[in-house]
């Protein structure tokens, strides 16, 4: 009984965790031993054998104390992971929302930016239509002055044939009265008319005094005598036998004889107002009519005096000849109407023209706007959704992060909450998964290598529109000049030209054919020339400047003659330069865009390799003859530069040139109509 007692006291109650005792299964002892190499509870008699002979072990309290200390370790290390994942998420949605913020902000910016061009477009649209209504109505203007000018002109010219008609159908000294050069004639309608016939009849009245009888003063009358006659009017009473013969009868009867009813023309005579004779002269220093007395006077001596009939003729062939001027004058005014309505048809066309040229240009420089703002917010949308995907992804690494760290956070602290012998069973796993567990900083888009929103140079757009439109202005109709080369082929218009298929030749830079080209007509020597040259679907071509020396040139002639010179290291590509006479750019292989100079200090050939963001098909070419400078414009995309040549002069003499490279598609020269 004395044993049992002791054994109760010695029996303590402990929870249940406590009363669990852990034995080894294999020898049925208690697990109170800890293998430090192979991390696992063990019992004495393990110990001992053979699995674990030569190991460090050591009781189980004291392992179980270090090891959750290092639990404890491992636990406050992920908690503070696990708060700063806390801290990824927030960055992470605060990341997300400036982005967004930003690039809605960049939207905008790009929409106001784009609105800003459009209305400068519309304000220079503005501008230079206001220029083309202003040129329009100066030229309105300008041409109705002129058809007023030509209509009152017209009129002048019609007043003057009808009076020149009605000078010639007047008598000769009416003529001459009113001819230009007579305005000094000074006539006397003398007594042949009305004045004439009234002064007539009143000396008429001086001689009668009956009109019945015509008896006169120089009768005999006697009255109340046998066999006296009575005039019926006067009632004179006079004898049959006295009458005799009246001398005043007589003088009136002759008066009358001499006095003849003719018509008014013939009976109009001008008389001199000094001498009272008739005009019958003219002097033609003078140019008035004169009588004869006149041309004896002091005042006319020694002039030179015609007969005025003479002088009439002469008047007549000149009014003749003013009218006849005057017809043509009149012929040609008709013409000029004509052609000032042809002036005002051809301007108002072209200013209608211009103005839908302004209109189509910046519909096109619009539409080259709407392109570019709408690629611009696609490249933002794009952008954006990369961004917002980019952070979905670091998101969704971050929360799978976030889980694995959970989870290892409930691991450890299960763990610290299990008895010795079970905590130590798996501890060791838990920690190496503790200290392998590190935390990946989620991905980031740092703004500096964000791209940067540029506005379209529109300033440079207008100014390169504007130049190209200048130098279009000088456009020329270029012509291609026939030779008997086989390999070339020339339309029949002169406008295209392409190499000839013999053997399927393939053609590259620096080859034997390499300069079958052909020059353009016609020759420059002065001024400014422009000219476009479409090159569509072709792989190869040269274009540019020659001064057709190469014709000449031994280096471009045959390969027996060019042997020697191809042994000096003289090859093909390097004969596309200025010293002999080339001023060129050309396509090689499809993409490859070459510029053929020499280098200024030492002469030697240089190939520049041009980037074009657009393949021309259609290259401008402007030639300033004076200034030095052959420019390249790719018409296909806006009128962009290409390349510019600038040189001290050209010889006196150059041409275009065309160079097919071995290309079956055809090089076409472009008109202005085309």
């Amino acid at each position: 009984m004395a044993n049992i007692v002791e054994k109760v006291k010695g029996f303590k109650s402990i929870p249940e965790e406590e009363q669990k005792v852990n034995v080894c299964a294999q020898h049925g002892e208690k697990l109170q031993l800890f293998c430090r190499k192979d991390m696992m509870a063990i019992c004495w008699v393990c110990e001992r054998c053979q699995e674990h002979h030569g190991h460090q072990t050591a009781l189980i309290e004291e392992v179980d104390y270090e090891y959750k200390e290092k639990l404890q370790a491992a636990l406050q290390k992920l908690m503070e992971n696990e708060k700063r994942c806390d801290e990824w998420q927030d960055d992470f949605q605060q990341q997300r929302a400036d982005w967004e913020n930003k690039i809605q902000s960049d939207i905008k910016h790009v929409q106001i930016e784009f609105n800003r061009l459009r209305e400068l477009l519309d304000s220079k649209e503005d501008q230079e239509l206001h220029k083309l209504q202003e040129e329009k109505e100066d030229v309105v203007k300008r041409l109705g002055e002129s058809e007023n000018e030509l209509v009152q002109q017209r009129q002048w010219v019609r007043d003057l044939i009808s009076d020149v008609e009605h000078r010639l159908e007047l008598a000769t000294m009416e003529m001459l009265q009113h001819f230009k050069f007579w305005i000094g004639i000074k006539t006397v309608r003398h007594r042949v008319t009305a004045t004439m016939a009234s002064e007539f009849m009143a000396n008429l009245k001086e001689e009668v005094t009956c009109p019945i009888s015509c008896i006169t003063l120089n009768y005999e009358s006697s009255k109340c005598k046998e066999g006296e006659i009575i005039c019926p009017v006067c009632r004179v009473s006079y004898l049959f036998r006295n009458l005799r013969p009246n001398r005043h009868v007589a003088n009136i009867v002759e008066s009358l004889k001499k006095f003849k009813s003719s018509p008014e023309e013939k009976q109009k005579v001008f008389y001199c107002a000094s001498h009272e004779e008739k005009l019958q002269l003219f002097c033609k220093k003078d140019m008035v009519a004169i009588c004869w007395l006149c041309e004896r006077s002091q005042e006319h001596r020694g002039h030179e005096t015609a007969l005025i009939e003479e002088v009439a003729q002469e008047c007549k062939e000149k009014l003749q000849a003013a009218l006849q001027k005057l017809m043509a004058d009149k012929k040609e005014f008709e013409n000029w109407k004509d052609d000032l309505q042809k002036e005002r048809n051809y301007w108002e066309n072209q200013i209608e023209k211009d103005v839908e040229n302004v209109q189509s240009e910046f519909k096109r420089m619009r539409d080259i706007m709407n392109s570019e703002e709408e690629n611009e917010l696609k490249k933002l949308m794009q952008e954006k959704e990369d961004i917002i995907n980019s952070l979905a992804e670091s998101e969704n690494e971050h929360a799978q992060q976030s889980k694995l760290l959970g989870d290892l956070i409930s691991d450890v602290e299960h763990q610290l909450q299990c008895s010795a012998t079970e905590m130590l069973q798996g501890v060791d796993s838990i920690i190496k998964r503790s200290l392998n567990f590190s935390m990946g900083k989620p991905k980031t888009i740092p703004r500096k290598q964000r791209r940067v929103f540029q506005a379209p140079d529109l300033q440079g757009m207008l100014q390169v529109l504007q130049e190209v439109t200048e130098a279009q202005c000088y456009w020329v109709q270029v012509m291609l000049v026939r030779n008997n080369n086989p390999n070339i082929v020339i339309s029949d218009d002169r406008r295209q030209i392409r190499c000839e298929d013999h053997k399927g030749r393939n053609f590259a830079l620096g080859s034997e054919n390499c300069h079958e080209g052909v020059l353009g007509h016609p020759a420059i020597q002065s001024g400014k020339h422009y000219w476009e040259v479409d090159v569509s679907r072709k792989c190869t071509w040269v274009l540019g400047l020659s001064d057709g020396s190469y014709l000449f040139n031994p280096i471009f002639c045959s390969n027996a003659e060019r042997s020697p010179l191809f042994r000096l290291g003289i090859s093909n590509n390097s004969h596309y330069q200025p010293k002999y006479g080339f001023w060129v750019i050309g396509l090689w292989k499809k993409s490859v865009y070459n510029a053929f100079e020499e280098c200024t200090f030492t002469g030697k050939s240089n190939v520049l390799t041009l980037s074009l963001m657009v393949p021309p098909s259609r290259v401008g070419v402007f030639l300033d003859y004076e200034a030095g400078t052959l420019s390249f414009y790719n018409i296909s995309n806006h009128g962009t530069l290409i390349y510019r040549f600038c040189t001290s002069s050209f010889p006196d003499r150059v041409f275009p040139y065309f160079n097919p490279i071995g290309s079956l598609e055809p090089m076409t020269i472009c008109w202005p109509d085309s």
